[in-house]
């Protein structure tokens, strides 16, 4: 996906769900779906983060975690389909880093 200008991407259609950092709004088929994660002060997240992201299918749910803080399931009842974690970047010199940990230890 591409376009010209800052547009989210990620949330910008039916098939994806996203989260943007800079004003913490969920997005999905191209609307805002609230703010996550839901708390009075939003943190706001600096260069070198580490920003979790869990795709548990049996769940339906879509949650994020900072550094080793659970911020909560930002999205349910996601569709019994594949899906793939993904991360889009506007900013220019930004990397990114997906580790895929597999199946949980503990099931």
């Amino acid at each position: 996906m591409q376009c010209q200008g800052y547009v989210a991407l990620l949330g910008s259609d039916a098939q994806s769900w996203g989260w943007n950092l800079v004003d913490n709004n969920l997005l999905h088929n191209g609307e805002v779906n609230g703010s996550f994660p839901q708390c009075n002060n939003a943190p706001k997240y600096q260069i070198g983060e580490r920003i979790r992201v869990i795709l548990d299918m049996e769940d339906k749910t879509l949650a994020f975690e900072r550094g080793y803080v659970f911020l909560g399931a930002a999205f349910r009842g996601l569709p019994k389909v594949c899906l793939y974690p993904a991360v889009s970047a506007v900013h220019g010199n930004t990397e990114v880093t997906l580790v895929y940990l597999g199946k949980p230890l503990d099931g």
